[in-house]
């Protein structure tokens, strides 16, 4: 439970310094918190699996 206030608080303070210092188009609808980004077989980030999780996640 502790953990999870903390990562509201730190998406909250996120949100604040973006809406502060980015035009409203840039400032990001949600924030996401993973352990490690998904990986392609060579090593690279996987885009096309980041992007499935975010239709998953309907953002």
């Amino acid at each position: 439970m502790l953990r999870h206030r903390r990562a509201e608080q730190i998406t909250e303070q996120i949100l604040a310094l973006c809406q502060k210092e980015l035009p409203d188009y840039m400032v990001p609808e949600a924030v996401i918190y993973r352990d490690d980004l998904p990986r392609t077989s060579r090593g690279k980030v996987d885009y096309r699996e980041l992007e499935q999780m975010a239709l998953d996640w309907n953002l």
